[in-house]
């Protein structure tokens, strides 16, 4: 009798539903894990790639790696737009970098990029005789290392160029004010003699 029992509990179907069940289990399983590699690790080893990258000096391929990875994991927006930033002064374009971290404010070292991307464009502008430009980028430096003798190159081609177009007592004002810096001060006394 007690054979006859067993018989009747054992159920072809019942075994197979089991090994179903287990299965479709399995199945979430590996479906949820692939939901986790794809919203969490995935972009996580991107934004760790993104900061290996960027300590090697490579921003636009740390900037690539960051697209990638969204706004929600913390200061993500930020280290992204701090790729760009770097990227833009790598560049040579150093307007937009120095707009980009000084948007950034006092993340990383943000603000001393800022300042050496606008000491890198008045050095630009200066170079392509755009005096103007160059000292408003200037004045916005303050006391940044280096600012003071760009400054000084600044005025000394201002006066230079006053000098080429025959605004001699306008030069020779200039000159004085810089009269440490290269031949100033020679080039201010002849710019009085020269403007009577």
């Amino acid at each position: 009798m007690a054979r006859e029992r067993r018989i009747k509990m054992y159920v072809p179907g019942k075994r197979r539903s089991y090994k179903t069940a287990l299965a479709a289990a399995a199945l979430l399983l590996i479906a949820a894990l692939t939901a986790e590699v794809l919203l969490f690790l995935l972009p996580a080893v991107n934004f760790s790639r993104a900061r290996a990258l960027l300590l090697l000096g490579d921003a636009g391929a740390a900037a690539a790696a960051m697209r990638s990875v969204p706004d929600r994991f913390g200061g993500a927006k930020d280290f992204a737009a701090y790729c760009a930033a770097r990227q833009y002064h790598d560049a040579g374009d150093y307007g937009a970098a120095a707009e980009a971290f000084a948007l950034l404010g006092d993340y990383k070292d943000a603000s001393a990029r800022e300042k050496s991307a606008r000491l890198d464009l008045a050095r630009e502008l200066l170079e392509q005789g755009r005096h103007q430009e160059a000292k408003t980028q200037l004045d916005l430096l303050g006391d940044y290392p280096g600012a003071a003798l760009l400054r000084d190159e600044q005025v000394y081609q201002r006066a230079v160029s006053l000098l080429g177009t025959g605004y001699y007592l306008n030069a020779a004002v200039l000159f004085e004010s810089i009269a440490h810096y290269k031949d100033s001060a020679l080039l201010a006394q002849r710019a009085r003699e020269a403007g009577g």
